[in-house]
């Protein structure tokens, strides 16, 4: 199936940030609990028993870079307002323009599509997400995009 090129340049309002991050972390909220728990704990056992509990910290380092990166999600878009995105959808790959220079990620890569208020969440877990508004992209892209990404996962 040869897919056109699609160019995506549109503003996304506060609102449509927050649900492409929530889209972001929905699927996996047994781990996020786990994380803010594993956190919370070393932070009050740091508080109360002794400040070398946040040396664990260090050891635990996913647990709580993934606290940072989640609540930074929140925050951002109440602090900042409303980004401006360019996203190219071609047929073996989808970029996201970073400032002046363009971030790229082969579909194959795509570790999971999701949709949440009106907003597409394309991640890549260790890469980046990539938010578009849902009346921005037709349906027959995501389908390329999901089945691409399944193709990589089979072989």
């Amino acid at each position: 199936m040869s897919l056109d090129r699609l160019h995506i340049s549109c503003e996304l309002s506060r609102r449509q940030l927050l649900a492409g991050h929530v889209a972001t972390w929905m699927g996996y909220w047994p781990g996020v609990l786990v994380m803010v728990a594993i956190t919370a704990f070393v932070f009050a056992m740091a508080w109360w028993a002794s400040p070398w509990f946040l040396l664990s910290l260090v050891v635990l380092f996913p647990a709580w870079n993934n606290v940072v990166l989640c609540v930074a999600g929140f925050v951002r878009p109440l602090l900042f307002g409303p980004m401006h995105v360019d996203v190219v959808v071609e047929e073996d790959r989808i970029g996201q323009r970073v400032g002046q220079a363009w971030h790229w990620l082969p579909l194959e890569k795509v570790d999971r599509v999701a949709r949440f208020g009106g907003v597409w969440a394309i991640l890549s877990l260790s890469n980046i997400s990539i938010y578009i508004p849902a009346s921005a992209i037709d349906e027959k892209y995501i389908a390329h995009v999901r089945a691409v990404m399944g193709k990589s996962r089979q072989g």
